[in-house]
């Protein structure tokens, strides 16, 4: 006598871890055409983002995609996530400081238009890598470059990677709930 098996029934059946993994990359997949974005990173509140299309301005936040060398590095020391950016990388939030024709000075701090923007960048990271600044001097910038900040003095923004091509920006991003 052998252990009896119960009728599967149509509409009933799971297709169990499978199953669980199709129903998680649907959910993402809604949940990301809805313009939703988890952000678990301390460059900005952690939360959930709303990102809307826009041509972004001084001041606003944005969802960007840093330049190639950049993402590279960013991914190989974990300062970025996988993503469907340059290199396979996340974008990054971060607010636009300047825009086109604007003068980012980089010294002893940094300025934008003479007004202090955020101390100079550290020269190593949080597990005491070697890190490379963006040239020091005054940068003008042209009218397909922003540059990207994050109040937090330990965040990749561009005091690292300079200026980035406005296309680079994927859209504006607003908090919808954030935690921090």
């Amino acid at each position: 006598a052998g252990a009896r098996v119960p009728p599967v029934r149509p509409g009933r059946h799971f297709a169990g871890p499978l199953g669980v993994l199709a129903l998680a990359a649907a959910v993402v997949g809604v949940v990301h055409a809805a313009g939703l974005r988890l952000n678990l990173t301390p460059s900005v509140p952690r939360g959930v983002y709303l990102l809307r299309p826009g041509v972004p301005s001084r001041g606003d936040l944005v969802a960007a995609c840093l330049p190639i060398e950049a993402a590279a590095l960013g991914r190989q020391r974990g300062y970025l996530g996988t993503g469907a950016c340059a290199g396979a990388s996340a974008p990054v939030l971060k607010f636009v400081a300047a825009a086109a024709g604007d003068i980012v000075e980089m010294g002893t701090d940094v300025r934008v238009n003479g007004a202090y923007l955020q101390p100079a960048p550290p020269l190593e990271d949080r597990v005491g890598r070697r890190l490379y600044p963006y040239a020091t001097g005054r940068h003008q910038l042209s009218r397909d470059q922003l540059w990207l900040f994050s109040p937090t003095t330990q965040s990749w923004d561009s005091r690292f990677f300079g200026p980035v091509p406005v296309d680079n920006v994927l859209g504006v991003v607003r908090p919808l709930w954030t935690w921090d």
